[in-house]
């Protein structure tokens, strides 16, 4: 349940952010730009267990940005299990 929980307050959060976003000519999707910030969304990755299959593991779901300040960049994941890298 607490998991489901955390996925569905992501799946909000990244709607609310991709509905909110400016896009870039070089086709990026920004979700923040203020004050030399910017944030961009690179890719999301769903690996959940359907809901209607029972299964071994629940699965994550990821969410991959970029954080650029300064002429500086970090890439960064957000997930719903943990510290699980991305393939």
């Amino acid at each position: 349940m607490y998991l489901r929980n955390r996925v569905n307050v992501l799946l909000i959060l990244l709607t609310i952010f991709l509905n909110c976003s400016i896009d870039d000519p070089h086709n990026e999707i920004v979700v923040y730009e203020e004050n030399k910030t910017r944030i961009t969304l690179l890719n999301v990755a769903d690996y959940r267990c359907p809901s209607d299959v029972l299964c071994f593991w629940s699965g994550n779901a990821e969410v991959l940005m970029r954080m650029q300040k300064n002429g500086q960049s970090e890439d960064f994941v957000l997930n719903t299990h943990g510290e699980i890298p991305m393939p």
